[in-house]
């Protein structure tokens, strides 16, 4: 799902990388994901669109932004969090 809602916007050189799943209490995993890309504002407007608009239990941990000089293009490095319940599928 992350991986095609940051393609489906355009963003390119897309990096996703995993953390080892954690376990809160005796109810919740906790997947953590860093995201590594490059894409403009309006790119960058749209998926954090959709990633808000989208039905699931997550969250932003950290956006970084940089410009790219003599580019329309940012670099952008997002950490995100999403829980599931250990017994759901």
């Amino acid at each position: 799902w992350l991986l095609k809602e940051v393609e489906l916007v355009g963003m390119s050189n897309v990096t996703i990388n995993g953390v080892p799943t954690t376990t809160r209490g005796d109810a919740v995993h906790v997947h953590a994901f860093k995201v590594t890309c490059k894409g403009n504002i309006e790119q960058l407007t749209k998926w954090l669109y959709s990633f808000y608009s989208a039905d699931m239990l997550h969250r932003l941990r950290q956006l970084t932004i940089k410009p790219q000089n003599d580019s329309k293009l940012l670099d952008l490095t997002i950490s995100l969090e999403a829980v599931s319940l250990i017994d759901a599928d």
